[in-house]
């Protein structure tokens, strides 16, 4: 979905940790120390509204950082700008009008020394 690239790559707050490293589903081998991998885990219509399809699609960020083992500041502050850059935000889509972009849930786990944080967003777009 270039709308979810498009808003990663636009943020500072994000690139500024992990520079280019976003991924959609699975992140390559030679991965820096802060990255970002992002998976569509569902996607259906769900109404009508106005004569048009209105899709829901929930996407899940995880993010991953091995900077600060047994701190998660680095992860709680992508986490921050990650939830600011598409938190209630409108993403472009080719073919259809972003209605709305809501957070659903997430938290920081260490996991053999990797901090990662899964949040999960629910995009509802309709149909152009």
């Amino acid at each position: 979905m270039e709308g979810i690239e498009a808003k990663i790559d636009g943020a500072s707050a994000i690139t500024d940790i992990i520079g280019t490293d976003r991924f959609f589903d699975k992140a390559s081998e030679d991965v820096g120390t802060e990255y970002i991998v992002y998976h569509i885990i569902s996607e259906s219509p769900s109404r009508q509204f106005n004569g048009k399809e209105i899709w829901t699609f929930r996407v899940q960020f995880d993010m991953y950082s091995r900077s600060n083992r047994t701190n998660p500041a680095t992860i709680n502050t992508l986490d921050a700008a990650v939830t600011t850059a598409f938190d209630g935000q409108t993403l472009t889509f080719t073919g259809f009008t972003n209605v709305s972009t809501l957070k659903d849930g997430g938290q920081p786990i260490n996991e053999e020394n990797i901090w990662r944080f899964s949040q999960d967003y629910i995009i509802t777009a309709q149909i152009d």
